[in-house]
């Protein structure tokens, strides 16, 4: 089905597992009855990647808490974007760094670098030198591993 999406409407730039995003309008059902699309929201915006997008005032920030949107960071000159965040460590994560026991489930900072070019779950056609120049061009992308199945 996603592949006859993509025929249908070359304006389709992600399709994700509860959503589609398109540069422009997609036929879509007001009923929103199960299996229909519907008309969720629209806005400017920017995919840094799987899991890692912004459209309108809707952010999608799958392993990263970014607090402010993510169109700011495409302000920066850098590829990398220190990102803080307050959360537990959880008791592998602990065990893992042989850390002291305690820190178990205790709220820390911490400081993840977010790069630019982060998505290697894709083959992209080409990288970024900073999060600025996201504004200026589009990568494509393709899956790392797919396959034709024949009919």
């Amino acid at each position: 089905i996603v592949t006859q999406m993509q025929q249908l409407y070359p304006s389709i730039v992600a399709v994700h597992t509860d959503s589609i995003i398109s540069t422009k309008p997609l036929a879509y059902s007001a009923q929103g009855s199960l299996g229909q699309m519907i008309y969720e929201l629209e806005g400017n915006g920017v995919i840094l990647g799987s899991g890692l997008y912004q459209i309108g005032d809707k952010n999608k920030t799958r392993g990263f808490h970014v607090k402010n949107d993510l169109m700011s960071l495409l302000e920066c000159q850098d590829n990398i974007v220190p990102v803080d965040e307050i959360r537990p460590y959880s008791w592998r994560e602990v065990l893992f760094h042989n850390w002291e026991l305690d820190l178990i489930n205790r709220f820390q900072l911490v400081r993840k670098n977010l790069n630019v070019n982060f998505d290697i779950k894709r083959n992209w056609m080409g990288d970024y030198e900073s999060f600025e120049e996201v504004k200026r061009h589009n990568v494509d992308s393709l899956p790392l591993y797919s396959s034709i199945i024949g009919v």
